[in-house]
């Protein structure tokens, strides 16, 4: 499992992905080929681990940042998926982007994480085609990924993208908190 996540982090639909982000707080974030090789050498070389986990139902992966000392931690859990194989790839994709933050040691609204992560998943959906039908969130990356392709870093996608996750009760206990990469 271990290597079909590097593997995806290095190919050709994730190294495409480069793209703005202007947070809610006013802060401006690249997101770039480089973030996913530099997953990918973490995996490689132990900082981030990779694991079959239980994640909650109708999730097919979920990374987790280290908090109160949880050894557990900095692991991509990989549950079971029924998703087509570049829904699935793209999910890696997603998780990956919060494992990229938290190697940055970023501190940075939640709403704004998960934002970046769904359009970072668009993003691959858009390179790679998406082989079977995607929740509303990753539907908005990608329209947000279609946008940026074409030019426009405005995308009003992006504020629907946000008040899905904002009036989604899976991203209710945290959406409006921090996200606090610890590396």
């Amino acid at each position: 499992m271990k290597q079909i996540v590097i593997d995806v982090l290095r190919n050709y639909h994730t190294q495409k992905i480069n793209f703005t982000y202007k947070s809610t707080n006013g802060w401006t974030y690249l997101i770039c080929a480089n973030d996913f090789r530099h997953v990918a050498g973490a995996i490689e070389d132990g900082r981030i681990n990779v694991a079959r986990g239980v994640v909650p139902a109708g999730v097919s992966a979920e990374y987790s940042i280290r908090k109160n000392g949880n050894k557990d931690a900095n692991t991509l859990y990989i549950g079971q998926s029924n998703d087509a194989p570049n829904v699935f790839r793209s999910v890696l994709v997603h998780e990956s982007v919060h494992a990229s933050f938290d190697l940055g040691r970023i501190q940075m609204p939640w709403l704004d994480n998960e934002a970046i992560a769904y359009i970072a998943q668009g993003c691959y959906l858009l390179s790679a085609g998406a082989d079977s039908k995607v929740a509303e969130q990753v539907l908005l990356g990608l329209k947000v990924a279609e946008d940026l392709q074409q030019g426009n870093n405005q995308s009003l996608w992006i504020d629907m993208l946000k008040d899905a996750l904002l009036n989604d009760p899976h991203y209710k206990p945290y959406i409006n908190g921090d996200f606090m990469g610890d590396g």
